[in-house]
């Protein structure tokens, strides 16, 4: 509910479109996303009178709950899976493993982020040609305590549906937080 207090009105239930704009036009204090959009930090056409965003914000982990598990919370989310089936071939089989290991080393972790944006599961140190703000993104990344699922993979989707109109009216203070808990169960009762 705090964050609310720092951002515009009708943020609870903004979409990408509506949140983004905001923050471009600095509309609000808190913005929450991912590491894919820090490059839109350093766009010319973004900066306000000459001063780029990236040099008005701050990195910081997601604000926990009082009494919360740790102090360095960091929600994520899984953006691809890697999978490799038992091969009968143990050349094929050793390719696998290599191209795993290849994936998952943090020296090409940091290249991959670096060409991407995207974070990653493995600890790594950035390149020293990553952007301020992704090298701090990857500091609080390799630091948090503890993760905590996104709720669209964390949870039925069901769930992630309801979940917005939910949090809105929580937020807004239309129910309690058993109200919040019993919408979003509802939810997954009427999927059954």
């Amino acid at each position: 509910k705090k964050m609310y207090d720092y951002t515009f009105d009708g943020a609870i239930s903004a979409g990408a479109g509506d949140v983004n704009g905001h923050w471009l036009a600095r509309d609000t204090a808190i913005y929450l996303n991912g590491p894919w959009w820090v490059a839109n930090l350093y766009k010319e056409d973004n900066a306000v009178d000459g001063v780029l965003l990236a040099d008005d914000c701050e990195v910081a982990v997601n604000p926990t709950y009082e009494g919360g598990k740790g102090e360095g919370g960091l929600v994520t989310t899984v953006q691809a899976f890697l999978a490799a089936a038992k091969q009968d071939d143990p050349a094929k089989e050793a390719a696998v493993v290599k191209f795993i290991k290849y994936l998952t080393d943090p020296d090409h972790v940091s290249e991959l982020a670096l060409t991407s944006g995207a974070m990653f599961f493995v600890k790594y140190e950035p390149s020293p040609d990553t952007s301020v703000i992704s090298q701090k993104l990857t500091e609080v990344a390799n630091n948090a305590d503890f993760t905590i699922l996104h709720v669209n993979s964390a949870l039925p989707t069901a769930v992630s549906t309801e979940f917005p109109a939910a949090v809105s009216a929580l937020v807004l203070g239309q129910i309690d937080a058993q109200g919040f808990v019993d919408q979003l169960q509802t939810a997954i009762d009427n999927a059954a």
